[in-house]
């Protein structure tokens, strides 16, 4: 019943965000489904790109769904805009609770991509996500220190992009700071904080800060 109930309650922004950011031929199937928990920032339209749907129709969620046994914060936040992309190479999950913000740089999400509950995501340089991947609840991406640094009177790199390989694992209440790099095939442990690069395939990344645990490291959904 209760998610007959969501449905319905979501059924207005769902029709808003598709009719706003699609053209009339692809917002017609809807093909983004926005939970009624959803706060709007920015949307540009163009700005959310969906690859290959012609060829293959899919769904994109966000904010509905997602482990029940974990309280979910009280709304989802999307905004994308004024020069900020998104895109999508095909489904996507993204569950309540969830922030997910790219009003400057680029995001791009790979197949089959799913990220539970309370997840952030904050990019203003670029973020690139495999195929596969999936990530426990309250995970937290960041491309950006948000604030700039200065060490001896000059200013730090504040931006570096986050890449996160095919079929990769990140599990909850992990870290994913600016200029992160996982590889194909690999696991980032609980509670990690990852914020340098580790390119390696099979690894078990863990820690904070995160290092190779252990090595020729296999996962299944």
């Amino acid at each position: 019943m209760r998610k007959v109930v969501d449905l319905l309650l979501s059924l207005p922004k769902t029709v808003y965000f598709n009719f706003k950011m699609f053209p009339i031929r692809v917002a017609v199937k809807l093909p983004v489904f926005i939970g009624h928990t959803v706060r709007f920032g920015n949307l540009e339209r163009g700005n959310v790109i969906l690859n290959n749907w012609e060829k293959k129709p899919y769904r994109v969620t966000i904010g509905y769904g997602g482990s029940k046994h974990i309280v979910a914060n009280r709304y989802s936040f999307f905004s994308c805009g004024p020069t900020g992309t998104i895109t999508f190479n095909g489904p996507a999950g993204f569950s309540e609770g969830v922030s997910l913000r790219c009003d400057y740089g680029q995001i791009v999400f790979g197949n089959n991509f799913s990220a539970n509950r309370n997840c952030c995501f904050n990019c203003e340089k670029s973020m690139i996500f495999g195929d596969d991947v999936l990530f426990g609840w309250n995970v937290n991406v960041r491309d950006t220190d948000g604030h700039q640094v200065y060490q001896h009177g000059m200013p730090k790199q504040v931006q570096k992009p986050v890449i996160v390989g095919t079929h990769s694992w990140v599990c909850s209440y992990s870290d994913l700071l600016k200029g992160t790099i996982i590889g194909n095939e690999c696991v980032v442990a609980w509670r990690s904080c990852v914020l340098k690069e580790f390119p390696q395939n099979h690894v078990l990344i863990g820690g904070s800060p995160a290092q190779v645990l252990q090595e020729d490291i296999t996962w299944e959904n």
